[in-house]
């Protein structure tokens, strides 16, 4: 906690710049010298608290914009988001209050990846997505990251290790600063901070499940 993750994605998304430095893109472009609307085009961020409108779903899925109902329905499929709509009134056209305050926090995430699927992002940051989820919502909402993913780059920032065992690269950060870095297998078996991180998470799981039976 404050070690810097989320200010990371802020960076990537400009919401501010960094004070030295420059973050450059695959192909070497810096990032300050892109148009802050390209950026976030190609963007999709999915945060620990999911911010509904007061509007329809498809308002909330479609960001007010005019995606066509098949393409919501598809994304909202993609990410188990569809039978959540199949329940409420009206569907697609159900009206949700300020913050989708009649929701449970497992449902505002649903949609909020159905959202970004709809947006069909080049690359998707996953802030503490599932954070603060009861075991049924963190299943689907997890398989629903899981087929967001397909075919997308990710920076998924996350103290729930279950969320980043599969990344193609994991970066440990202590204090601010980078700590350690390698796949879940070479964090492991190097026995440092991150292997801590994982043996106290196996614990606290365990501790869970034996107060669950």
């Amino acid at each position: 906690t404050g070690s810097g993750k989320t200010t990371i994605a802020g960076l990537v998304l400009r919401l501010h710049e960094p004070e030295r430095g420059t973050i450059r893109l695959q192909d070497g472009l810096a990032l300050h010298q892109c148009d802050r609307a390209w950026i976030r085009s190609r963007i999709a961020t999915v945060p620990q608290d999911v911010h509904l409108f007061a509007g329809t779903i498809a308002d909330n899925l479609s960001l007010f914009g005019s995606a066509p109902s098949e393409r919501l329905v598809a994304a909202a499929a993609t990410v188990h988001a569809d039978t959540l709509i199949a329940r409420l009134p009206d569907g697609l056209d159900h009206r949700l209050g300020e913050r989708g305050g009649t929701l449970s926090s497992g449902e505002r995430q649903l949609l909020a990846l159905a959202r970004a699927v709809a947006c069909d992002p080049e690359l998707l940051i996953l802030d503490e997505a599932t954070a603060h989820l009861d075991s049924h919502s963190e299943s689907l909402v997890q398989d629903g990251i899981t087929r967001l993913l397909a075919g997308r780059s990710a920076l998924i920032i996350a103290h729930r290790l279950s969320t980043i065992r599969t990344c193609n690269r994991i970066l440990v950060l202590h204090h601010g600063q980078l700590a350690e870095q390698g796949t879940h297998a070479e964090l492991l078996a190097a026995g440092g901070l991150y292997a801590d991180l994982h043996r106290r998470f196996e614990a606290e799981a365990a501790v869970e499940a034996t107060t669950a039976l």
